[in-house]
């Protein structure tokens, strides 16, 4: 995707999902890689919403801006 690209060329390595449901998975997977997480609130599966709830239950100390 264009944005995934503009995060990689500003350096940083992402890391995608196609659903919410592979976003958890792939969350879960890198954990202690991961600095920043972009979510579309209207992912296929589970949505965006749900997805950051399910986020803040594996790693407490998450914060969200909107």
């Amino acid at each position: 995707s264009d944005l995934a690209w503009m995060v990689r060329s500003a350096g940083f390595t992402v890391l995608t999902a196609e659903d919410g449901c592979q976003g958890i998975d792939v969350f879960r997977a890198n954990t202690d890689r991961i600095s920043l997480v972009l979510l579309d609130l209207s992912l296929p599966r589970m949505g965006g919403e749900e997805v950051l709830g399910e986020i803040r239950r594996i790693e407490l100390g998450v914060v969200s801006w909107r």
